[in-house]
């Protein structure tokens, strides 16, 4: 499942990106109606239920956050479930750029194919039409372009997210915003 963050402002000082509302209360939603239904049919629930009760679970408590902090200078990554979630802490001055990198699934890397499905995504990413739209052909079933918002730091590149093409102006303008939060300039591959 492909499941978009959402961009938060809380304050002047702080942006987070993480999970939105609505999808922990589906999944709230979801795992309450499988516990009533158990509880209702009574009786002990098979192996079928309780993975599928468990995997309701997990999906509830699941966790992935960037919080942006101004006042104390730091980003937080949370991942993982709400009660064991890994945290890690990057300080904005150990942070060089916010980059954004086309990727096409199913390409030969260093191919022509996926140099033109590279251009293909950035422009699309910037609002244009992809080569596909532009000559009127069908997208490959098996090369699916997706574009990915890293953030460059002293250590090494850390992925924030990935989304396909065709919600890339979107992620495109988290990165934007992100980048001018943070006063950190945003590149993007070439």
């Amino acid at each position: 499942m492909d499941l978009p963050l959402v961009l938060r402002r809380i304050g002047e000082t702080r942006l987070v990106y993480g999970i939105p509302l609505w999808y922990r209360l589906v999944m709230g939603g979801i795992l309450a109606l499988l516990v009533a239904s158990l509880v209702v049919a009574g009786g002990t629930p098979g192996l079928v239920a309780w993975i599928v009760l468990s995997v309701a679970l997990l999906a509830f408590l699941y966790e992935e956050r960037w919080d942006f902090d101004r006042t104390q200078a730091v980003l937080v990554h949370s991942y993982g479930l709400l009660l064991l979630s890994k945290r890690g802490r990057v300080p904005f001055a150990s942070i060089k750029s916010f980059y954004l990198m086309p990727w096409v699934r199913g390409s030969i890397p260093g191919s022509d194919e996926e140099r033109l499905g590279n251009e293909s995504t950035l422009l699309m990413s910037r609002g244009g039409l992809s080569s596909e739209e532009k000559s009127g052909r069908r997208p490959s079933l098996f090369r699916k372009p997706y574009l990915s918002l890293a953030i460059e730091t002293e250590e090494g590149r850390l992925i924030v997210n990935m989304a396909p093409a065709r919600r890339s102006p979107a992620l495109r303008a988290v990165a934007v915003e992100l980048s001018d939060f943070c006063s950190k300039p945003l590149e993007e591959a070439d």
